[in-house]
């Protein structure tokens, strides 16, 4: 799995949407998941299946407390260096090891 972690749900649902395109008739399955909507529709999907993961960090550590998302099975991981002046965001990362 790969995780393209992103500051706001904004760009989460941008980054999903090229994510889509660039993955149409292939077999990378990418996912999104952020706060502010429903976290079972975004549960249902993930369990669906998922190579691409796109996410903001609070969602992301609610699926990794859940048991949902586990990062031992992302071999990649990258985030923008831009969103790491934000407490909360540092935070975040910290929590997941990035």
């Amino acid at each position: 799995m790969g995780l393209v972690l992103v500051p706001t749900r904004e760009l989460a649902s941008q980054v999903h949407s090229e994510a889509v395109k660039y993955s149409y008739r292939s077999l990378i399955r990418p996912c999104v998941v952020y706060g502010g909507t429903s976290i079972t529709t975004q549960m249902r999907d993930v369990a669906r299946g998922c190579v691409l993961l796109v996410a903001t960090p609070g969602r992301l550590v609610d699926f990794i407390e859940r048991g949902r998302i586990g990062l031992d099975l992302c071999r990649r991981k990258r985030r923008d260096n831009c969103i790491c002046p934000h407490r909360h965001i540092r935070h975040s990362l910290s929590i997941l090891g990035l």
